[in-house]
This record gives structure tokens, C-alpha cells and sequence, in this order.
């Protein structure tokens, strides 16, 4: 199964301007949250993205998946790198956990990083 791991990033993008809009202080608060728990500290941004392609897997959140995959591949992780972080999830989540790693995470690597995958 091949998601459009593309679409689904620019329908959330899409989504959050939009809410953005409908409700700006709602959102103002989200992001306020959001922009400095992914700054570099302590903890780079890119392990950052890994543990939230983690959370994504953990959670099922596809969105969050597409999301944090491409943000990942932003901050230089590589193939490797995203599927180990999206297996650690999987000895929490189990196999709704490793369904979304052979699907979501495999589609979103495919769609982000041209990435091949043996599926």
C-alpha cells in the first residue's frame, strides 16, 4: 500500500494554517509549545524529529508520521536512523506499531528521500 505521503503533509500543513486562522489563539498557543520544544539544546533537533517519528508510529498519527520523517530528513537523518527510532515504538506499540513502520514510515521515507525500500 502507498500512501501519498506528500499529500497527507500538505493537507496537515493545509490544516494548520487554516485552523490557524479559524482559531489563532488556540494555534498561537500549539505553536508556542511546539516551535521551542524543537530547538536545538541539550537535545539536538534532529534527535528531536526522531523521537517524534516515534511518537507518530506509537500513536498510529499518520499525519505526524509524513510530518516529522520529512522534518528528520531536513535535519540530515538517514534511512537508517528513522527506522530504528520508528522501531523503538514498536516495542511499546506492538503490531499496530510495526503496521504503520512497514506502511506510513516506508511510504513517507519513499516519498521524502526517494529512499528505496525492499517491500
Amino acid at each position: 500500500m502507498n500512501k501519498d505521503m506528500k499529500a497527507i503533509l500538505n493537507d496537515f500543513t493545509q490544516g494548520l494554517r487554516d485552523f490557524g486562522q479559524q482559531c489563532p489563539d488556540v494555534m498561537q498557543g500549539f505553536m508556542g509549545m511546539l516551535h521551542p520544544a524543537f530547538q536545538d539544546g541539550a537535545v539536538a533537533v534532529k534527535q528531536k524529529e526522531l523521537i517524534a517519528v516515534s511518537l507518530g508510529v506509537y500513536t498510529g498519527n499518520e499525519h505526524c508520521i509524513s510530518y516529522h520523517v520529512h522534518k528528520a530528513i531536513e535535519c540530515g537523518a538517514s534511512q537508517q536512523e528513522i527506522l530504528e527510532a520508528a522501531s523503538v515504538a514498536v516495542t511499546f506499540g506492538g503490531g499496530p506499531a510495526i503496521a504503520h513502520v512497514l506502511t506510513s514510515v516506508q511510504d513517507a521515507l519513499d516519498a521524502f528521500a526517494g529512499a528505496t525500500t525492499n517491500r
